[in-house]
């Protein structure tokens, strides 16, 4: 899924109601709501990946757990290099909502 595709599932999700609940500006103020709560979303997803990426650094003994199945894609080192590029990616999109 592109960052763009990402970003407006996203809004869609927090978007709370439906458009006919709302008239025009009723509308307006509730798309704001909902990239505000999406990209709160997406700090809090890449606060998680700083902070395991900090665990990593500074925890030699915890890099045996990114060799356990259930962990070894979220831990690697290239994939959450990339995520985090790409949650940020998502967060310029949302903005351009």
């Amino acid at each position: 899924m592109t960052a763009k595709e990402k970003a407006e599932e996203l809004g869609n999700k927090f978007y709370q109601g439906s458009i006919f609940d709302y008239d025009e500006e009723g509308h307006k103020v509730e798309r704001e709501r909902a990239k505000e709560r999406a990209i709160k979303c997406v700090d809090e997803i890449l606060n998680v990946i700083e902070t395991i990426l900090s665990l990593l650094a500074t925890e030699p003994s915890l890099k045996i757990i990114r060799y356990k199945s259930d962990y070894k894609i979220l831990l690697d080192e290239d994939y959450t290099e990339v995520s985090s590029e790409y949650w940020q990616e998502v967060k310029r999109e949302i903005k351009k909502l």
